[in-house]
């Protein structure tokens, strides 16, 4: 399984352009960058500023997407585990599963986000949603989805 493409693919499948190159996910080259960006003390916590366009993949299986609507570093997280099983971490773009479904942003006012952008990612989402099923889309905020998530056995309540 080549997980560059496998982001490639649900990426494409929404029409957007893809700037992730499937030959950067090979486990030898990211598994080289990541030990010396994040070689640290153990008492010491580094932090490493990536700077990319619209995608970039962080390691094996691991994307990052830009979706600056709510906040200009906002981000969100596509991983696909080894079993194939695909989740995409939608970060703070809609903190409840129903913004995706019905596009509708946030009911919050005192919230100072790009409602254009982040309606723009909603509807982005949405169509995601339908067009690759088999991508688990997980909200940040949405504690009724990770709840039947952790009861399915599908997440855990713990990191490990």
């Amino acid at each position: 399984m080549n997980p560059g493409r496998q982001a490639a693919g649900v990426i494409v499948a929404v029409g957007a352009c893809v700037a992730l190159q499937t030959a950067v996910w090979s486990a030898g080259v990211y598994a080289q960058g990541l030990t010396a960006a994040w070689t640290a003390d153990l008492g010491e916590v580094r932090r490493v500023v990536v700077d990319y366009d619209r995608y970039h993949p962080l390691a094996p299986g691991i994307a990052l997407i830009k979706a600056p609507g709510h906040t200009p570093g906002s981000q969100m997280v596509y991983v696909v585990l080894e079993s194939g099983q695909e989740f995409l971490l939608i970060g703070d773009t809609a903190w409840h599963m129903d913004g995706v479904r019905l596009v509708k942003g946030k009911d919050a006012p005192w919230i100072n986000e790009d409602a254009e952008t982040v309606l723009n990612q909603l509807r982005w989402l949405n169509e995601l949603s339908r067009v690759a099923p088999g991508l688990l889309l997980i909200a940040s905020h949405d504690d009724e989805q990770h709840q039947e998530l952790i009861r399915k056995g599908v997440l855990r309540n713990r990191l490990e």
